[in-house]
């Protein structure tokens, strides 16, 4: 039985359909979210069990290896981006020191139940100021940071690398591209999100409160379908042997925005959307996306969906009356 924290959100419902499929059972944490997705809805109770804990009480959290027997970890809460330029050097520690608690009090867990593994979540973030592409999971990283989001996923490595040595559980970090797809919330900042909900709804789609990356035309990035990025998670917390503790999960590609608008107007026609042209000022023209050879070799991971296919299938759950 596989436990995953913040199990109710994008990644982590999706996560959870993904190991259902591979077999196992699985324990979802939630926080502030209830919202349940309707492909988890038939296994409610069965297969899947929600459990409402705060992932930085150790007393609650490790009250769940008493109820269930939990056999490995998922930890998706690390990482926030609730504080930002403006936020005082208290208040970002503070962001950062929430992250650093999350990770040590699952993997207490994980020594406490004699876990096998602990899978964490990273993001593009992570690789902020590496010009070399694609983008390995082998690559030196910059000691520096930029943004909290950025801070946090960085700490989060090194603090989970240093305290699984010394508790005996392997630690593996999951560096996950962009991603889109079911269950994902539009009110955040992915633009695929954004259009997607905008064609189907037949509404305009709101550009402007994009907080991350580029609207323009041409700028592209590694866009990942969420269920071939929850298939990756699924494989490498229940692979027999792991032989690195970092990996890229991704469509392991580049999309430009473009081709976005163009998937979406392939299945909905009536769509219209004007992205700017050219790039981003001030945005390396690059196209950023992820080497996934490893997660690849290991785990025979293969990326089903490309822009296209994603796109199609999204559309597809969104009309059948799924809210996200």
């Amino acid at each position: 039985m596989i436990l995953i924290t913040g199990g109710l959100g994008f990644v982590g419902a999706n996560t959870a359909q993904a190991l259902l499929d591979l077999g196992e059972s699985c324990v979802l944490t939630r926080h502030n979210n209830d919202y349940i997705p309707a492909f988890l809805a038939d296994y409610l109770d069965r297969q899947v069990f929600i459990e409402p804990v705060d992932v930085t009480d150790y007393l609650a959290l490790t009250g769940l290896g008493k109820k269930y027997p939990i056999s490995g970890i998922v930890h998706l809460t690390t990482g926030s981006m609730q504080a930002g330029r403006g936020s005082s050097a208290l208040e970002l520690a503070k962001d950062l020191e929430n992250t650093i608690h999350s990770i040590a009090t699952v993997v207490q867990a994980a020594h406490d139940w004699q876990v096998r593994r602990v899978s964490i979540a990273g993001a593009p973030v992570i690789y902020n100021g590496v010009t070399t592409l694609p983008w390995r999971d082998d690559q030196p990283l910059p000691l520096t940071a930029a943004f909290p989001m950025e801070a946090a996923k960085k700490c989060g490595e090194i603090v989970a690398s240093y305290l699984g040595l010394y508790a005996q559980v392997e630690c593996i970090e999951i560096r996950l591209a962009a991603m889109y797809g079911p269950n994902y919330n539009p009110a955040r900042s992915s633009l695929v999100g954004r259009l997607v909900h905008a064609a189907v709804k037949g509404k305009d789609p709101d550009l402007g409160s994009i907080r991350f990356g580029s609207v323009y035309a041409a700028d592209s990035g590694d866009q990942c379908y969420i269920k071939d990025a929850a298939r990756g998670i699924a494989l490498l917390q229940t692979a027999e042997k792991l032989n690195h503790h970092v990996y890229n999960v991704s469509s392991g590609r580049p999309t430009t925005n473009r081709d976005i608008v163009t998937a979406v107007q392939k299945i909905i026609p009536g769509f219209e959307v004007n992205l700017p042209e050219g790039h981003m000022p001030g945005l390396a023209p690059e196209p950023w996306y992820f080497d996934i050879a490893r997660v690849q070799e290991e785990t025979g991971y293969r990326p089903q969906f490309d822009i296209e296919a994603g796109v199609s299938d999204y559309i597809e759950w969104l009309r059948a009356g799924n809210e996200r």
